[in-house]
């Protein structure tokens, strides 16, 4: 399952092994690297094993939003919360200042 976070790819596609769903992630920038802070892929290894798979498809999740919160250049964050907020109050998305 992939999905686009701040500026990131994130493909959080389970393992499947004896029976149990293996979660983990993968963390690819989208933007050019010096502007993100992310100096290339981050693979998280095994972050743990499910009975279900849609269990560990939402632990990954959460594990890749975490960890690229605390890895992610602070100002792109500023820049996209700005945005968001932009968002959130005036009900549509505003151009960038």
């Amino acid at each position: 399952m992939h999905f686009q976070y701040r500026t990131c790819s994130i493909d959080v596609t389970p393992t499947f092994s004896l029976g149990r769903y293996f979660a983990c992630a993968r963390i690819d920038p989208c933007q050019d690297i010096s502007e993100t802070g992310l100096l290339e892929m981050h693979d998280s290894g095994d972050l743990g094993d499910f009975a279900v798979e849609a269990d560990a498809i939402a632990y990954a999740h959460e594990w890749a939003i975490a960890w690229i919160e605390e890895h992610l250049n602070p100002v792109i964050c500023r820049m996209d919360k700005d945005e968001s907020d932009r968002t959130l109050s005036s009900g549509t998305r505003s151009p960038p200042d």
